[in-house]
């Protein structure tokens, strides 16, 4: 079964890097794409380091919105922020409409 995104969720969680000594507070903001965070989305995009765009392999338009929030976050933050692009869904082979050459 497919449950779209409905509202937001914030996550965060301390990663230890013990080769460098060093921890990094990684936060996550989930919010499906909405409008209605825009604002929210400006104020963060100015203190991120990085981004991680997530779309749905069984959905074009996903992968398209994806590159469109990047744009949009990477305006917003007045910087060239670095990220990943990744699929999920990836267990529904026969529905899917993003293959890896295209995401590549």
């Amino acid at each position: 079964d497919y449950a779209m995104t409905q509202g937001g969720e914030v996550s965060s969680k301390i990663v230890s890097f013990e080769r460098e000594k060093a921890d990094v507070e990684l936060f996550l903001f989930e919010i499906g794409g909405q409008p209605l965070y825009d604002p929210m989305v400006g104020s963060l995009a100015k203190n991120g380091d990085y981004i991680m765009a997530v779309f749905d392999i069984t959905n074009d338009n996903s992968f398209v919105s994806a590159f469109e929030w990047y744009n949009k976050i990477k305006k917003l933050s007045g910087k060239t922020l670095k990220g990943c692009l990744v699929g999920t869904k990836a267990e529904n082979k026969g529905a899917r409409e993003v293959q890896a050459r295209e995401a590549g």
